[in-house]
């Protein structure tokens, strides 16, 4: 479950450095924050982004394939 400082930041409409992701983030902006945050799990990603598990892997994943691939 989110701290009370986490949910005050999903108010914010674009994310900074460390700002935590909202429902209007990109997927790369869920990306970057969740590869600058190795104990995040995708739970909590999804309760902060209120995105689908289901929908974050594939997100996650298809950035890794991009990257296997050399594509931006």
């Amino acid at each position: 479950m989110p701290l009370a400082a986490d949910v005050a930041l999903f108010e914010r409409e674009t994310m900074t450095d460390d700002q935590t992701p909202n429902h209007a983030s990109t997927p790369a902006e869920i990306v970057d924050y969740y590869d600058r945050h190795l104990n995040l799990t995708l739970r909590e990603l999804s309760a902060m982004t209120g995105r689908t598990i289901a929908s974050l892997k594939k997100i996650i994943l298809q950035d890794e394939v991009n990257n296997a691939r050399g594509n931006p």
